[in-house]
């Protein structure tokens, strides 16, 4: 039986009461009842412990953080070295990193570019493919990682609770909405890992909403020319920014462990 199941049962047994105990109120029947069921089945949404640390992970936690990586380099060296190969199947395996959760690419000027040598309709269906596959290696990571320990703080924040009551509302559309908009998708990704949202409908919204918005982009560049030194250097300064980011990081760390203890 799960919670839903046995919030019915509790409302059951509140009718009973109330027709074999007139003087006992339903409704507190009801509550002491889902209160004993909620400390069985506490709701997904603040739960968020199941595993303890990463290597606890199932194994396809980590090939799919493997693959992310690897296809995010494998993108990066393509695009700055200008490797000669088909241009569709750049398109499908950069839209691959460019689609994930936690990307660094932008995917609108390459279908844009794409849109100028390719009918616009196949350029869409490649990057709808190459961002579903992202998709399905999000969902493998990224589920897994926010049931660990850690993520039980901010399951219990209010900003959190109020934001997954919404996405609760209409997931499937929130989903649809933010893939098509320019509106910051990794937030409604975020609550698709955390709340466990069904994966298969996870991948049907992405695929109403970024079908559309990927025509569009790849329509816009049979009349807007993207030349191809535009490209790589759009790259080249997000890895620049990328790497500046990096180095800051360890440097901050690196003046963090020569500061004194001063406990001591």
């Amino acid at each position: 039986m799960d919670l839903v199941d046995s919030v019915h049962a509790a409302e059951g047994v509140g009718r009973i009461a109330r027709h074999h105990a007139p003087g006992v109120s339903t409704k507190s029947v009801e509550s002491t009842v889902v209160g004993e069921i909620s400390a069985i089945h506490p709701t997904p949404h603040t739960e968020g412990t199941k595993y303890a640390g990463f290597w606890d992970l199932p194994r396809v936690t980590h090939v799919s953080g493997v693959v992310i990586v690897a296809l995010g380099l494998a993108a990066l060296v393509l695009t700055l070295f200008e490797v000669q190969w088909n241009g569709l199947l750049w398109l499908f395996f950069y839209s691959i990193p460019a689609n994930t959760a936690i990307s660094v690419f932008p995917h609108e000027p390459v279908i844009v570019y794409s849109g100028q040598y390719f009918d616009p309709v196949v350029v869409a269906l490649v990057a709808l493919a190459g961002n579903l596959a992202a998709g399905y290696a999000d969902y493998h990571f990224f589920t897994p990682v926010l049931q660990m320990k850690f993520s039980a703080s901010y399951r219990k924040t209010n900003m959190y609770q109020r934001a997954i009551r919404w996405f609760d509302a209409a997931p499937f559309w929130a989903v649809a909405v933010f893939a098509l908009t320019p509106l910051p998708f990794y937030l409604v990704k975020f609550l698709v890992f955390s709340s466990g949202y069904s994966m298969s409908r996870y991948m049907m919204a992405i695929a109403v909403g970024r079908l559309p918005r990927f025509y569009l982009l790849a329509l816009l560049g049979v009349f807007v020319n993207v030349p191809a030194w535009v490209m790589v250097a759009i790259f080249s300064l997000i890895f620049a920014v990328y790497i500046l980011f990096i180095v800051r990081g360890f440097w901050r760390a690196r003046l963090a462990r020569q500061v004194p203890d001063k406990t001591e």
